[in-house]
């Protein structure tokens, strides 16, 4: 019995020291790119989310995380939220219109300002004991949302259900 708590807990203490190595990394530096991470969905067995193109206004889909998909994500953080900037043209994670059930795209790199605005930014929340967060939009309050209806609309904006594994997302 002792041999089984012992383990439980080191389970539980490693899971929690990666969890905050991750908010560490990303919380203790100044506004400025990490590096490329997956931003990954957790529904699914954790498939890459990324842009259907590099053009202005693309939709964001699950995808297989393979070396060709150009999957990943820097992060930027400005306080306590965070900028998602596609790699592979500098476009920033935003909503297409801040309202409910709309999809989140990705803008094409050349503007700027408009990854300025404070719909561009997120809010991370860790997920206790999972490795997962939920994100929820700065401007609006809306949560990442992927979309399993069948329908094929990708990542969109919805009211906030942590539980629900299709509103989960890791990091990778």
């Amino acid at each position: 019995m002792t041999r089984i708590k012992t383990i439980r807990r080191a389970l539980c203490v490693g899971a929690a020291t990666a969890a905050l190595a991750l908010i560490a990394a990303v919380t203790a530096a100044p506004a400025y790119a990490y590096g490329g991470i997956n931003l990954r969905m957790v529904y699914g067995n954790g498939p890459c989310l990324r842009p259907d193109s590099n053009a202005l206004g693309s939709l964001v889909h699950a995808n297989n995380c393979d070396s060709n998909s150009n999957g990943s994500y820097p992060i930027y953080r400005s306080t306590e939220d965070f900028r998602l900037e596609w790699l592979g043209n500098g476009g920033c994670l935003i909503p297409n219109h801040d309202a409910l059930g709309q999809p989140v795209v990705v803008t094409n790199g050349n503007n700027g300002t408009v990854c300025d605005r404070p719909d561009a930014w997120w809010h991370l929340t860790y997920i206790y004991n999972t490795g997962h967060y939920y994100i929820t939009n700065d401007s609006d309050g809306l949560a990442l949302d992927y979309d399993i209806s069948g329908a094929y609309r990708g990542l969109q904006l919805w009211n906030s259900i942590p539980s629900n594994t299709n509103q989960q997302f890791l990091f990778s």
